[in-house]
C-alpha cells in the first residue's frame, strides 16, 4: 500500500484584530489552492472584512502597529462584511474542490486560523 498525497490542499491565512477568540474579530481572509506537489492552481482570493468598531478599539498595540506597517489598517474601513467574506472564499474553494471534506486546510499557523473560521464561517470550516 502505498501512501497517496491529497490532490488539492486549501491554504488560508487570516489576520485577527488579536488572538483571543472571546472577543478579537477576523479583518482579512486570503486562499489559495494548491495540487498535491504544492503548485497553485490560480491567483486565490483575498478579502478585507470590516470588523465591529469594538474590537477595532481594543485591538493591542501590538497588532494595531502591525496591520497600520502592512496597510491593512487603512483598507480595514472599506472592509466587506463576514458573511461575504465566507462566500466569496467558500465559492472559490468550491470551484477546486467540488466535494466538502475532501481537501486539507493548511497554512501557517492555521490552527489559530481554524478557531476562527470554526467561529466566524462555519460553512467554510466545515468544506475543508
Amino acid at each position: 500500500m502505498t501512501d497517496r498525497l491529497p490532490d488539492r490542499l486549501v491554504w488560508v491565512d487570516c489576520e485577527m484584530t488579536g488572538l483571543d477568540l472571546g472577543h478579537d474579530e477576523l479583518v482579512e481572509i486570503a486562499c489559495i489552492v494548491t495540487d498535491g506537489d504544492l503548485r497553485a492552481l490560480d491567483d486565490g482570493v483575498e478579502a478585507v472584512i470590516r470588523p465591529s468598531d469594538t474590537a477595532l478599539e481594543t485591538m493591542p498595540d501590538v497588532v494595531r502597529e502591525m496591520h497600520t506597517v502592512s496597510g491593512l489598517l487603512e483598507d480595514i474601513p472599506d472592509g466587506i462584511p463576514l458573511a461575504d467574506a465566507e462566500a466569496l472564499v467558500l465559492d472559490y474553494v468550491r470551484g477546486h474542490v467540488p466535494d466538502a471534506g475532501r481537501a486539507p486546510l493548511a497554512g501557517s499557523s492555521v490552527y489559530v486560523d481554524r478557531g476562527f473560521l470554526a467561529r466566524d464561517m462555519p460553512e467554510l470550516d466545515a468544506w475543508l
